[in-house]
C-alpha cells in the first residue's frame, strides 16, 4: 500500500463520501484542493458552500458539522472547520514520514508507480524532423517534451510505444534533393556531420536558389513527383540520403536522452498502397471533393470551408492535379494507421541498437510484421504551427468515425524556442536590436543542438575544474556534458506548453536560480552526503518523532506528494509539473542542508537525516528517468 499524500487524498475522500451518503446527500464531484497556508493542513475543501441551500444552513455551519462527525483515521490527523466555510483535512506526519521513508527505501524504482492505463496501448509520436536536417534547439523542446510525456505515461501503467515519422517525401526534402541534383552540391565532399552539411549548406543554398530563381520550380516539381515512384532512380537517392540524416538526427536524440521503438518513413506508407486505402474511404465523405474549377482545378481537396468552425478558413488540398499527395494527405493515412482503422500492411526491419540495449525498429519493404500501430490513444508531439493541420485531420477522423476517434487523436502542441538578445550576441556573435531571435531553417539562422551543447559542455567545464582541483579531466568532461545537457532540457521542459522558450545560455546554466544545473548541483550535494557517511542505517530505525526542524518536515513531504504529482501529469499530460517538482523538491533539500546537520548530529538525528537524504536521492534518480535530465555526484 502506497501510503503517502496520494493515499491521504484517497482517505480523505472516502471519508467525505461516507459523510454524504450517511446523510443522504448527493453530489456529482466532491472539490478538494491544497491550502494556500500551510497552517491550514494538507488538503481542503469547499463542499459547504456547494451544500449550506441543500441543508438550509450557513456554510460555515455545514463545514463545523462535517468536522464533528468526521473521525480521523489512516493518515488524516485532524479535521477542522475553517471560516467561512471551509473543511480542512491535516495529515498526521509520523505516520506520513515513517511510510514515506519507508515506501521510498523498499519501493525503489517502483516508488510512485501507478496503473492508471491499466495496460492501454498509447502511441506518442515525437521527434519527427524531417531528414534534410540537424535537429536545432526548436526541434530539442519537441524531444524532450515528448520522451519524458512517453516516460510518465508507461510510469503511470500505459503501454507506450515511441514513434517517430521520417517525412522523407516532404516539401523540405524535395529541396534538398534539387541541391544534390541541381546545385552540384556532393553527398561525399564535406566536412562534419552529413546533417548537418545538409541543412547548413545543401537546404539553405537550395532555398536561396528557388527564391531568386522562379524558373527552377519546375525542376523541384519534377524531382517531387520523382521522389514518390519507388522504382525510381531519384526516389532510391532520397531513401540512402534521408537514412544518413536519419542516423545523425539519433545520436542527437541519444545525447538527450531520448529512443525509439520504431521509425515510420513516410515512402513506405506510400510504397505500400496505405494511402490508396485511405482515398477510397475519404472519398465517401462529403466533406472530400475533386475540384473541376477555380483555384483547385484537378485536386481532390478537404472542404474545410464546409465546416462553421473554419469557414473561413481555405480549402486543404489532399492530391495536387498532377498526382502528388500534400503532407496533410500522407498524414491523415499516419493518423488512420496509428488508430488501427487500416489493417497495417507495413513490415519493419532492425535499423539500429540503441545505447540503452532496445533494438530501433524501421519500415521496410521487405522486413516483417511487427506490432505497432493499432493504438487506443495517439499523442502527436507537433509544434503549436501545425494546430490548423491537425485540426482538420481530428475533424475527418470525427466525420468519417465518430468523435470518439477525434478524441482518440491528441496533438500535443507547444509553442517555438527562440533566443535571448545575450545568447545570439555570445553564441552567434551577431546584435540584435530585439529582446529575442526567432529561429528560420530556410533563411539560415538557427541554432542546431550539438553545437550549442558543446558550447555549454565547455563552459561547464572550465567551471567544473576550476571547483574542482582533484578531478581528472576524463571526468571531469563526462560530468560536463550531464551538466550541458540538464541545462538544456530544464527550460524546454519546465515551460508551460503555450509560452515561447526564450533560451538564455548563461541562466542556462546558473546554479543560483531555478535551472538543470542547479538540480545536478543539490543532487552532488545529497552525494557527497551519502558518500562521507560510507554506512546506510536501517530503515526500521527511522524514527518519525525525531523529526523536528521545519525543513526536513517539509522535504518529506514533499517526497511524499511525488505519487500526487506523477497522477496529475498523467492524467493531464503536463510535463512541466514534474519538472517543476524535480526542481522544486531540489529547493527544499537545499534548505534542509544549510539549516539540518547531519553527520556531526547524535546518532539517532544523524541516521534519521541519513535515510532522508537517501530518499531525496533516490526520488531524485527516478525523476532523472522520467524526464531523462542526468545527474551527476558532483558538479
Amino acid at each position: 500500500m502506497l501510503m503517502t499524500l496520494l493515499k491521504f487524498q484517497e482517505q480523505v475522500k472516502e471519508l467525505i463520501r461516507e459523510w454524504l451518503d450517511k446523510n443522504k446527500i448527493k453530489v456529482d464531484k466532491v472539490p478538494l484542493e491544497k491550502p494556500p497556508r500551510e497552517e491550514h493542513g494538507e488538503l481542503s475543501t469547499s463542499l459547504p458552500f456547494m451544500l449550506s441551500k441543500k441543508i438550509g444552513k450557513n456554510p460555515f455551519e455545514v463545514a463545523r458539522k462535517m468536522s464533528e462527525d468526521i473521525k480521523p483515521k489512516g493518515l488524516i490527523g485532524k479535521v477542522q472547520a475553517a471560516k467561512p466555510g471551509y473543511v480542512n483535512f491535516y495529515v498526521d506526519f509520523s505516520k506520513l514520514a515513517f511510510e514515506t521513508v519507508r515506501s521510498i527505501l523498499m519501493d525503489g524504482d517502483r516508488y510512485g508507480r501507478l496503473d492508471l492505463g491499466k495496460g492501454k496501448k498509447v502511441q506518442v509520436e515525437y521527434a519527427s524532423v524531417n531528414p534534410n536536417k540537424a535537429l536545432h534547439i526548436g526541434h530539442a523542446r519537441n524531444v524532450c517534451l515528448g520522451c519524458a510525456l512517453a516516460n510518465i505515461l508507461s510510469y503511470a501503467g500505459y503501454k507506450v510505444e515511441r514513434i517517430n515519422y521520417i517525412n522523407d517525401l516532404g516539401a523540405q526534402m524535395a529541396d534538398l534533393m534539387f541541391g544534390f541534383l541541381e546545385l552540384g552540391f556532393s553527398t561525399e565532399s564535406y566536412s562534419g556531420r552529413f546533417d548537418q552539411y545538409c541543412g547548413d549548406e545543401v537546404y539553405v543554398s537550395a532555398t536561396k536558389a528557388l527564391e531568386e530563381r522562379p524558373e527552377l520550380a519546375e525542376k523541384r516539381a519534377r524531382i517531387a513527383k520523382e521522389m514518390e515512384n519507388p522504382q525510381s532512380k531519384i526516389s532510391k537517392m532520397t531513401r540512402k540520403i534521408a537514412e544518413r540524416v536519419v542516423r545523425d538526427q539519433l545520436r542527437t536524440c541519444w545525447r538527450l536522452g531520448a529512443e525509439f521503438d520504431a521509425l515510420v518513413w513516410e515512402s513506405d506508407i506510400l510504397g505500400v498502397k496505405l494511402w490508396e486505402r485511405t482515398f477510397e474511404i475519404l472519398k465517401k465523405s462529403d466533406l472530400i471533393v475533386y475540384e473541376t474549377e477555380g483555384k483547385n482545378k484537378g485536386c481532390w481537396v478537404f472542404k474545410l470551408t464546409k465546416i462553421p468552425k473554419y469557414s473561413k478558413e481555405t480549402d486543404k488540398i489532399l492530391v495536387k492535379s498532377d498526382g502528388t499527395k500534400t503532407y496533410i494527405a500522407k498524414d491523415i493515412s499516419f493518423a488512420m494507421w496509428k488508430l488501427g482503422l487500416l489493417p497495417s500492411p507495413l513490415k519493419f526491419s532492425p535499423f539500429t541498437v540503441q545505447p540503452s540495449g532496445i533494438t530501433l525498429w524501421s519500415t521496410m519493404p521487405n522486413g516483417v510484421r511487427k506490432d505497432f500501430g493499432s493504438a487506443d490513444i495517439s499523442i502527436n508531439v507537433i509544434d503549436v504551427r501545425q494546430k490548423r493541420l491537425q485540426d482538420a485531420i481530428k475533424m475527418i477522423l470525427s466525420t468519417i468515425y465518430g468523435e470518439e476517434y477525434g478524441r482518440k487523436y491528441i496533438h500535443y502542441a507547444y509553442e517555438v524556442v527562440s533566443l535571448s538578445k545575450e545568447t545570439v550576441k555570445k553564441y552567434l556573435g551577431v546584435f540584435i536590436d530585439k529582446k529575442f531571435l526567432h529561429m528560420s531553417g530556410r533563411k539560415g539562422l538557427y541554432v542546431n543542438v550539438d553545437p550549442i551543447l558543446d558550447f555549454m559542455k565547455n563552459m561547464a567545464l572550465r567551471e567544473s575544474l576550476r571547483r574542482n582541483k582533484d578531478i581528472k579531466v576524463e571526468e571531469a568532461e563526462k560530468m560536463a556534458e550531464k551538466i550541458a545537457v540538464a541545462s538544456l532540457k530544464y527550460p524546454l521542459i519546465s515551460a508551460d506548453l503555450d509560452k515561447i522558450v526564450i533560451f538564455d545560455v548563461d541562466k542556462a546554466l546558473d546554479i543560483t536560480e531555478e535551472s538543470g544545473a542547479y538540480i545536478l548541483y543539490g543532487y552532488a550535494r545529497a552525494s557527497k552526503i551519502l558518500e562521507k557517511a560510507n554506512f546506510r542505517p536501517k530503515i526500521e530505525d527511522f524514527d518519525p518523532s525525531e523529526v523536528k526542524a521545519v525543513e526536513e518536515m517539509r522535504l518529506i513531504k514533499q517526497m511524499a506528494s511525488f505519487p500526487l504529482e506523477v497522477k496529475a501529469s498523467a492524467e493531464k499530460l503536463i510535463v512541466k509539473n514534474l519538472a517543476r517538482y524535480m526542481y522544486d523538491l531540489t529547493l527544499y533539500f537545499n534548505k534542509f542542508y544549510e539549516k539540518c546537520p547531519v553527520l556531526s548530529e547524535s546518532s539517532k538525528v544523524r541516521n534519521n537525516r541519513l535515510l532522508i537524504v537517501e530518499c531525496y536521492v533516490k526520488l531524485m534518480e527516478i525523476l532523472s528517468k522520467l524526464l531523462a535530465i542526468p545527474l551527476a555526484k558532483r558538479v
